[in-house]
């Protein structure tokens, strides 16, 4: 596509905290909280990864919570 000249629309995201919403341009790092936002999804990923997360979705299926 850039050998050609063209350009792809960057992804953008939206999230509302209250009652004001915020949207995340995919690339863009003019936020001067751009290190703590990607500090706390780093975190996030990491707790999300864990087969046993889960803290407000626990279910069956995970062993920590039927103690196997």
């Amino acid at each position: 596509m850039l050998e050609e000249g063209l350009k792809k629309m960057p992804g953008c995201s939206m999230i509302e905290v209250r009652n004001k919403v915020t949207a995340f341009v995919a690339g863009n790092h003019s936020c001067p909280f751009t290190l703590e936002l990607y500090k706390m999804l780093n975190v996030l990923e990491f707790e999300m990864r864990n087969p046993c997360f889960a803290g407000f979705y626990r279910t069956k299926y995970c062993s920590c919570t039927i103690g196997v």
